[in-house]
């Protein structure tokens, strides 16, 4: 059974509210400056979803990398063929201190028809924060940036590719996203669109706190002579702070 791509959180209506921008907020500090631990507090967590990502099926290949980035330095978990089988474990977590600190993931498949079929039958990795206003009396604007490389490719008579993420607040609203699909048996399946922007900003009011949720997800086959392919390489990353 495939996994559905949404996941909805609940949270008070009235102590977020979610904006996607055009261009980059200001912010309280750029590049490595440190987040003020006295106005807001955040922590981050990746994990490879090992109860509904599954092994590779004939002459296909899969693998993965998660990426912790705390305190401006960087923390990775493997996998190759087997997701299960994830070096460091398959979660990384972390309080995020400067900004740029985020965390992601890369898939890589393909596969190939040779005497039967083969395929990606689903790899999986959620992506969180965890953050709170610290502040009594002035509201927060955290800006988020998402640095993303996604493509698929299929060729052949039945062969397609799924690549995807899809980032969602505390309201369960989309605030970014990127699905790529190919099917070279059904055309009329394939997919190809972006957010149009990179950047989003979710603000709290005073003693507010809330999450931003990602589900990161490929999968793809061949089922006649041919072949597939994707690579999706993406991070969700803390641009800037303000108070407001």
């Amino acid at each position: 059974m495939e996994r559905l791509l949404l996941r909805p959180v609940r949270t008070a209506a009235s102590i977020i509210m979610c904006v996607i921008l055009a261009t980059a907020c200001k912010s309280a500090g750029k590049g490595p400056d440190p987040i003020p631990a006295d106005a807001f507090s955040a922590s981050a967590i990746v994990t490879l979803d090992v109860a509904h990502s599954v092994g590779k099926t004939g002459n296909a290949n899969q693998s993965g990398t998660l990426m912790l980035i705390s305190g401006g330095g960087t923390s990775t978990a493997t996998f190759a063929g087997d997701p299960t089988l994830v070096t460091h474990g398959h979660t990384l977590a972390g309080q995020m201190l400067r900004i740029g600190d985020g965390v992601g993931s890369r898939f890589s498949m393909s596969g190939s028809f040779k005497s039967g079929t083969a395929s990606t039958d689903g790899i999986f990795s959620d992506l969180s924060f965890d953050i709170r206003n610290l502040s009594e009396n002035q509201s927060v604007r955290v800006t988020f940036r998402a640095i993303v490389s996604n493509a698929v490719s299929a060729t052949g008579a039945d062969a397609y590719a799924f690549s995807g993420l899809s980032v969602r607040d505390a309201e369960n609203t989309e605030v970014y996203f990127s699905a790529h699909r190919i099917d070279t048996k059904n055309p009329v399946n394939e997919l190809a669109a972006i957010a149009p922007s990179d950047v989003f900003s979710i603000v709290l009011l005073p003693g507010a706190s809330t999450k931003l949720n990602a589900l990161q997800h490929q999968r793809g086959g061949v089922n006649s002579p041919g072949n597939y392919a994707a690579t999706l390489d993406a991070s969700i990353r803390i641009e800037g702070i303000d108070l407001i």
